[in-house]
């Protein structure tokens, strides 16, 4: 049981007391209770395949043998369709699956029905969106590249073989490959990247030893010549951060600092005296080193570099190692994420506050503690998304928590598990954060274990495989890398077996159409145009839409205007280009305007209909371009930052 502060302690003693005075009451007034887990615990979802499969808990009665059982369990869709679910009936509680669920195109939802011995009903709802996938990914095969790591800039590090065979680190970025080199003997190979394209690694000297290196713009520094330890300490992670600091650790309880070519230990007295044995767990973009430290025997406190955390909910007091916190993660805002050891349970720790992290309360999980999820946090975005899991002894499922600490099931892919990390009993299916907020891991269809999935908040949870083209012969089984624009790194294998590293890259958005694209515009005179703006992740994801006339393609004393799908709000772009004027939404009582044009708001519409969003300008052109020859240009932008450019769309003559 994980241990409580003070005031859940006291709710908890007034629930139980009520209980004990209210028991025979309460039992006659019990319903049946029906949950879904699968293939999430939120109340919608979005697929990409049908049939659906879904799963859950119910209980009657108290749920341990008082009052009346459940008789029946169906469920129903609102297409129409229906059918009985499949559970151990008569029973106080079950567990209960309900498979080849029809969906139609667009919104499904499906209730779950228990009925219990004295006729009372339960039910639970979950609202389903069903589209048709598009290709949203093209594939590069980075054969004969191996062992690749991204950083979320998408600076990318692996080994590639010389033309001795020897394996050598190398670095791709912008469709560049750099050879790193090596300090001397035959090889080398990365440990880390950062977000300068900075590499740190290891290779073979020249007489035969192993040396860690930083390799920066060419130069390959040896990190053991200016004094850390030997070879021994490389059996433990190292950390790389965008200061071009590094922390080894020789032993696990023994941390090294490098930087600017200067070594210091961590402990002993050396840097920090009042330290006892350190356990490193991470190290911040800022500079702060985060970890659990020994002040004495059992006495853990997690901390940072310059200040250790003094709040009760941060140390185990006289409790067992296994009672102590792990730190799992650090963002640059030094906001950390873990779990507490024993009781499994995520925290977050952000600006002195100490937050447990809410999770669904369905099942029962493995120790048999009625409705409880174990949990474990294990990334941290720099906007605070803390991405990690849950499991109980039914499921398993990712979890993305906000800042605030709500949190979103990320799902499964209409199967039962999609987890994040190894954890007890659950076999550990990958999952990583981008500063994005997209999500890649494993999650369960109903007939496959473990299949590649990309989530973002936009799309849902959706089967990579059925996002690329599967003529070109490769099927993704591995992602294990994203970065800020959502490229995913990922091991494929093709049809012959053999399995490579690819590169996933999200399909850009593209300017559809301008309507009309020629003619004439009358000075004073209200225009009108329509744009079309596609994106092959959904019309969701694009979040800014320009459309610009002026003579040459000019920024300045031109008509430039804008749509912000983030805010719903319209601009106008100033004559000097300095600075963005407006900010209505379509269809206000309202009129932008700089010196080139006027952007008529209250006529001004937009709609979305699948992959494209399009756009009905109203714009009354003024007599600063009277005269003139104006071309007219698109632009659209995702929430990831992907575009297509400025493309030309039309000519106009303005009279």
């Amino acid at each position: 049981m994980r241990r409580k502060s003070p005031s859940t302690l006291a709710i908890t003693v007034a629930l139980v007391l009520l209980s004990a005075v209210g028991q025979q009451a309460a039992r006659a007034a019990l319903t049946p209770a029906v949950t879904i887990f699968t293939p999430t615990t939120s109340s919608t979802y979005s697929t990409l395949t049908q049939p659906l499969s879904l799963a859950g808990y119910a209980y009657s009665g108290d749920g341990y043998g008082q009052g009346p059982k459940i008789m029946s369990m169906t469920w129903s869709s609102s297409q129409g369709a229906t059918g009985t679910c499949s559970a151990a009936l008569p029973a106080y509680s079950t567990s209960w699956s309900a498979s080849s669920i029809p969906l139609a195109l667009g919104e499904n939802v499906i209730t779950i029905t228990a009925s219990d011995s004295s006729g009372q009903r339960k039910t639970a709802t979950l609202a389903i969106t069903y589209s048709n996938p598009g290709i949203s990914y093209s594939v590069t095969d980075m054969h004969p590249c191996s062992g690749l790591i991204m950083s979320d800039t998408g600076y990318i590090a692996g080994t590639r073989p010389d033309k001795n065979g020897n394996t050598q680190a190398v670095m791709w970025h912008d469709g560049k490959l750099t050879w790193l080199g090596t300090l001397g003997g035959p090889t080398s190979s990365p440990l880390r990247i950062n977000n300068l394209g900075h590499v740190l690694g290891t290779s073979l000297t020249k007489s035969g030893e192993t040396h860690m290196f930083l390799w920066r713009h060419g130069d390959m520094r040896d990190l053991t010549l200016d004094g850390l330890p030997g070879t021994s300490w490389i059996t433990y992670d190292p950390f790389l951060n965008d200061l071009d600091q590094v922390i080894t650790l020789p032993s696990v309880f023994d941390p090294w600092l490098w930087q600017n070519g200067s070594v210091q230990e961590l402990q002993n007295g050396i840097v920090y005296p009042d330290l006892g044995p350190f356990i490193t767990w991470g190290l911040s973009n800022t500079g702060t080193i985060v970890g659990v430290t020994i002040m004495n025997e059992h006495d853990w406190e997690a901390g940072s570099s310059l200040q250790f955390v003094k709040n009760d909910k941060m140390k185990a007091g006289n409790a067992s190692f296994y009672d102590v916190p792990d730190i799992n993660g650090i963002n640059d805002s030094n906001a950390i994420c873990g779990y507490v050891r024993g009781t499994f349970y995520a925290f977050a720790y952000a600006n002195g506050t100490y937050m447990d992290l809410p999770v669904p309360n369905v099942g029962i999980n493995q120790w048999g503690d009625g409705g409880v999820s174990l949990s474990e946090a294990m990334r941290i975005n720099n906007s605070g998304q803390i991405l990690g899991d849950c499991w109980t002894q039914d499921f398993s499922h990712a979890l993305l928590w906000q800042p605030e600490g709500s949190f979103t099931d990320i799902g499964t892919l209409g199967g039962k598990n999609s987890a994040f990390g190894n954890n007890i009993d659950i076999i550990g299916y990958t999952g990583l954060l981008g500063q994005s907020g997209w999500v890649v891991g494993k999650a369960d269809t109903p007939t496959i274990k473990a299949e590649p999935y990309v989530w973002d908040a936009v799309n849902g949870i959706r089967d990579l495989n059925l996002l690329v083209d599967s003529s070109i012969g490769w099927q993704i089984i591995d992602p294990h890398g994203i970065d800020d624009h959502g490229r995913i790194l990922a091991l494929g294998r093709n049809t012959s077996g053999i399995v490579h590293e690819l590169l996933l890259d999200p399909l850009p958005p593209r300017d559809v159409s301008l309507s009309p694209s020629s003619g004439t515009l009358k000075v004073g005179s209200t225009c009108k145009f329509t744009t079309v703006y596609f994106d092959p992740n959904g019309s969701k994801n694009i979040r800014y839409c320009y459309l610009l006339i002026s003579p040459g393609g000019r920024l300045t004393d031109a008509v430039l205007v804008l749509y912000d799908a983030g805010t719903n709000k319209l601009w106008i772009r100033s004559d000097d280009n300095l600075r963005w004027i407006g900010g209505f939404h379509p269809g206000a009582e309202a009129i932008a305007q700089n010196s080139a044009c006027k952007l008529i708001c209250p006529s001004t519409s937009l709609s979305t209909s699948g992959d494209k969003l399009t756009i009905n300008w109203s714009i009354q052109p003024t007599a600063l371009l009277a005269g003139e020859r104006c071309s007219a240009w698109m632009l659209v932008r995702t929430f990831t930052d992907l575009r297509d450019g400025y493309k030309k769309m039309g000519d106009f003559n303005v009279k």
